[in-house]
Formats: structure tokens, sequence, C-alpha cells
């Protein structure tokens, strides 16, 4: 991100000549917030300099958010193109039907079971537990913990007598639950935010999984109805995932639950959660199938088609969508790679047409086993991408968590992957 010294007034905001916003404007001030999160260059102070001054009064922020609030349409899309969406399903439902019909006749055509669709492998989970661990304790550590004082006390820029008066717009005074409402000193968001850390490690070594990753998830859900302004998508996709894993036995293996003999709990062979497990057909190791192992396939293919619906702006149509997004600097990233791809058009024009077509095809790479690791290669290297190129906190790095949760049973067996992924 670009910007002039700690001492001056860096030019923190749409740093480039595509449609600058108004310095005074709400959306400017709420991109101050979420980069404030994802710039660890970034201090308070350029937060309490550029939204409270004397300049712009607390109070105009907050009609900013008054006025979002009362516009029904402020939050909504109403435009959206369902036709490839609705193909995709339908060759996807075509795909499984026609798969197991043929495997009645064909013998050899039955490596895939239906269950295998739905089927997540116990060490993948087991990795992808110590992944899920990492982002809590980096989450908190790197975005959180230095904004405490700032975002999560009655002495700060949110505090809770906003909430509570409904000015909010996200967030419903008395329906929405959180355990960080009832704390408004930084002693005890400091306490609390401690206690995070421990669960995260709890996680990260698999001593008491499910009970660390519930509170895992309930510091995360908390967070959220604490202050909506400063969430960004990461945090969403980290605490659905983290309400899965407590059905999924993620301390099964690699874990200190499994070395004293505790199993991890979650969905296991007790069929708890009507769940299964077993051996993969190919030998590769346990799996587990179960409503909770749908739930993440399903949550992850909903990640990527719905926002691929609602990309029928006319940037994305004429092919410049991922130009302007990467002129953005409040969340582009000013590196090798960026410059790379804007030195010539066409690198972003292939890449803006690509983008829909590639998350429409989610569901065929991640609901259809035979796909799913080519599924594996083409997404981890779409969020690195991301990761690289732009500023967006810990979404990349949580997406990347779940394809770690499906690599081993379908990258196992094919050679090509286990050298890219260096599992052997």
């Amino acid at each position: 991100m670009r910007g002039g010294s700690r001492g001056s007034s860096p030019r923190l905001i749409f740093d480039s000549p595509v449609r600058p916003l108004a310095p005074s404007s709400f959306s400017h001030n709420l991109n101050i917030i979420t980069s404030l999160r994802s710039s660890p260059q970034l201090t308070t102070e350029d937060v309490r300099h550029h939204i409270i001054n004397d300049n712009t009064p607390i109070s105009q922020y907050y009609a900013g958010h008054d006025s979002m609030k009362a516009n029904p349409n402020a939050r909504v899309r109403n435009k959206a193109d369902t036709h490839i969406l609705a193909t995709v399903l339908l060759v996807l439902f075509t795909l499984l039907i026609g798969y197991h019909t043929l495997s009645i006749f064909h013998s050899s055509a039955s490596a895939y079971t239906l269950s295998a669709h739905f089927t997540l492998d116990v060490r993948s989970l087991a990795l992808g537990r110590i992944g899920l661990g990492l982002l809590v304790i980096v989450d908190v550590m790197q975005s959180r913990w230095p904004l405490r004082g700032l975002f999560y006390t009655d002495q700060g820029f949110w505090p809770r007598p906003l909430i509570l008066n409904g000015r909010d717009p996200q967030i419903h005074p008395t329906r929405d639950f959180s355990l960080y409402m009832a704390m408004g000193s930084e002693f005890w968001i400091t306490t609390s935010f401690v206690g995070a850390i421990v669960a995260g490690s709890c996680v990260v070594l698999g001593h008491w999984t499910q009970t660390s990753l519930f509170l895992c998830w309930l510091h995360m859900y908390s967070l959220f109805y604490r202050g909506s302004g400063i969430q960004q998508a990461g945090d969403t996709l980290l605490r659905l995932l983290l309400f899965w894993s407590m059905f999924l036995p993620m301390g099964k293996l690699f874990s200190v639950d499994h070395a004293l003999g505790g199993g991890g709990g979650g969905g296991g062979s007790s069929g708890g959660n009507n769940s299964s497990s077993g051996s993969n057909s190919n030998g590769t190791g346990p799996t587990i199938v179960s409503v909770a192992s749908c739930a993440v396939l399903i949550q992850m293919s909903m990640l990527y088609i719905f926002p691929a619906a609602f990309k029928v702006t006319p940037s994305w149509k004429k092919g410049t969508a991922i130009a302007y997004v990467l002129h953005n600097y409040a969340h582009a990233r000013n590196n090798a790679v960026t410059r790379l791809l804007l030195s010539d058009t066409r690198y972003t024009t292939v890449l803006t047409y690509a983008t829909p077509l590639v998350e429409h095809a989610a569901p065929l790479m991640l609901l259809f086993a035979p796909f799913r690791a080519v599924g594996v290669v083409v997404f981890v290297g779409f969020h690195t991408g991301l990761a690289l190129t732009m500023r967006l906190g810990l979404f990349p790095f949580v997406s990347l968590k779940v394809f770690v949760d499906v690599m081993f049973a379908f990258v196992k067996s094919n050679k090509c992957l286990c050298v890219l992924f260096g599992v052997f």
C-alpha cells in the first residue's frame, strides 16, 4: 500500500488514477479500517488521523452507518446471472447420476461410491486442524491484538453503546449475541484474546480438540457481533469452518488426543453425527463421510458460485475488472507479480474472463470426486495468486486450508500431484 511516512499524512486509500473516492466518504473511512487489519505498517494513529479528527466528527462517520441501515438496498445486489450456475448444477447432477448408473453395469467404474463425493481423508483433516489453529492465533496476534483498545473497548472507536443503540447496520442490539459485549475494558479484552490464543494452540496440538474448536468458534462469532465494521470475508469463512470442524474428527490423528487414546471426537466412527469411517477404496488411508464433511464441500462451492453469478458488471464483460482491482492500492500489493500483470492488458483481460469460469466450475471440482484432484491444483493456484497480488487478510489462507482438507485422498494416487504438493 502506498503512503508516506508515519509523521506525514499518507495517501492510504485508492491511491490510483481509477475512480478515487472522496476522503470524507463513508466508504473511504470503512476501507481505512479494513485495510488496517491487513496492513501491518499502518498504525492506530493513522486511523485516528483520517477518521477521528477535528474536521470530521465521529458522529459524521456513524451517520454513514445510519444511512446504510436505512437503505434496504445498500447491502443487496439485485443483478445476478444464474444461467451458467443452473447449467453447472445440471451438469453436476448428470455426471453423478450417469457415473453411478454406469457403475452398475461396469465394475471398473465403481471406484467411487455415492458417499465418496462427500468423503474427506482423516489425515488431511489433521493437517487442516493444525492450519485452522494457526489461523486463529495469527488472526488474534497480528490483526486483533494491536487494535484491541481502539475497536473493542468503550474508550475506543467502536464502543458498546454504539451497538446497543442500533447504530451498527449489521448487528441487532437484542437478537445478536456476543461475549465481547459483556466486556468494556481493555483488561478483559486482553484476557479474552489470550484465552483465544490458548484455545488456538490447543487446536494446533490436538488437545481437547472439539472443546478448543468450540471456543475458537465462539471467539470468532463474538468478534463479528462486537463490531461488524472491521470484519472481512476471511473472518466469516473462518468462523464457518470452525463450526463444521466441531463435528469432524479433527483430532483423530497427529494430536495429543490421539496419543492419549481420546480418538479426537467429532464425527468419527462412533456414528454420532450420521457419519461413517473406513479406508479409501484405493487404500490411501482412513476416511470420514458425514453431514459435516458434506457441508464443508458445499460451503466452499457456494463461496465461489454465488460471487461468480454477480460478476455481470461492464468491467467483467469488457475484461477490465482485474486491471481495475490491481490499481486499487487499498487492497492490491505493489510487487513484481502485480507489476507484471499490469504491464500488459492481455494478462488482466485473460484473468478477468477466466475468473468467473473457474468459480462457476467449483461444484464440479469439489463435489464430483473424479475431478477433485484437478480442483485442488486449480484453486490452490487461484488463492495463491490472490495472496500474492492482493491484501485480503486471512481469506486466501483460510481458503487454502480447505484444500488441505481434501488433498490426501485425491492427490495421493497421482504421482505428479504428489510431487507438486510434497505428499509422498
